[in-house]
């Protein structure tokens, strides 16, 4: 059985080159391949493929199919959102501009996350008030953000 994995952030060349390689062993008589698609350290999906004679045969799968990485973003937007809601008083959620940031931010955040053990967050001007603009700045820990994830961990 050949493990196959591809993980988030990966570069398209690495995943062509992988499924090139795949390709090439799928001239051999049979092959087993266990697929898995991963988030960071969090696989989502896996299947097992048999090739052979050029065909593609899914054997099994398993992981949630309604899960995806964007759970686990909405997970950061809502922690942000709270602790910014609970700072300033504001509620990001309702402005779709700040939510489209923090978005964009929770994604990029969860993919650091992949690789480091923290990850720094900083929104300049996320909102302004009479008083001025309001930022936020704070650090994402793997285990704050397993913490956030972890009934979603569950289902994996």
């Amino acid at each position: 059985m050949l493990f196959f994995q591809l993980q988030f952030g990966s570069s398209i060349y690495s995943v062509v080159k992988g499924f090139t390689y795949i390709a090439a062993l799928a001239s051999a008589p049979q092959l087993k391949l266990l697929v898995s698609d991963c988030c960071g350290l969090l696989c989502i999906k896996s299947a097992v493929l048999e090739v052979g004679d050029g065909v593609f045969e899914v054997l099994s799968t398993s992981g949630d199919t309604h899960l995806g990485g964007d759970d686990f973003d909405k997970r950061i937007v809502d922690w942000l959102a709270q602790n910014f809601k609970r700072d300033e008083g504001i509620n990001l959620l309702e402005d779709k501009q700040a939510l489209r940031r923090l978005t964009e931010t929770a994604e990029k955040a969860k993919m650091e996350l992949s690789s480091v053990f923290q990850t720094s967050i900083s929104l300049t001007f996320i909102t302004a008030t009479a008083d001025g603009p309001k930022h936020i700045d704070t650090t994402l820990t793997m285990v704050k953000f397993e913490e956030l994830c972890s009934d979603l961990l569950d289902r994996l």
